[in-house]
């Protein structure tokens, strides 16, 4: 039995990190934004790994806010539909989905496993006062489109 987490932090295949000059045209206040920029915190590390044509991904998205809303992954859509796990490992946060107009909040709860609609974009926002962190598991090759997201711009925000 291996923690997922710590195997992550040590063996990852890639690690990413956003900033966020990175979420330019995220958030809607646009002086907070130009303001915060100054710093240009990260918003979010992912460490991801493919193990047997599985991807594990572990996120950790900090805590901040820009004006009211609070630091957020990007959100995408995957460009394959296939199935993704998530858990929520530490911290407080909403998970968002949309599909045309159809949006659906869901409220994370520390260890619980949620299936996530494949042909839905998301985003994870982080409402609490400390870092989050949270896993996710899907076939590897699913792909992710960030660019449509951000075009489309998820209306709904969480402050």
């Amino acid at each position: 039995m291996i923690n997922l987490r710590n195997f992550l932090l040590k063996s990852y295949d890639k690690k990413i990190i956003i900033k966020l000059s990175d979420m330019e045209g995220y958030f809607a206040d646009k002086d907070a934004y130009e303001r915060m920029l100054k710093k240009n915190p990260v918003v979010y590390r992912v460490y991801r790994k493919v193990v047997n044509g599985i991807e594990l991904s572990l996120t950790i998205l900090y805590s901040g806010k820009i004006g009211k809303q609070h630091f957020m992954t990007r959100g995408h859509y995957h460009l394959k539909p296939y199935l993704e796990l998530m858990m929520l490992l530490k911290g407080k946060g909403i998970f968002i989905e949309k599909k045309g107009n159809k949006i659906i909040k869901t409220n994370l709860e520390k260890n619980k496993v949620y299936v996530l609609s494949p042909d839905y974009a998301h985003r994870t926002v982080n409402i609490g006062n400390r870092e989050m962190e949270f896993v996710t598991i899907q076939k590897a090759g699913a792909g992710h489109d960030y660019k449509k997201f951000k075009k489309e711009a998820m209306e709904k925000i969480i402050v």
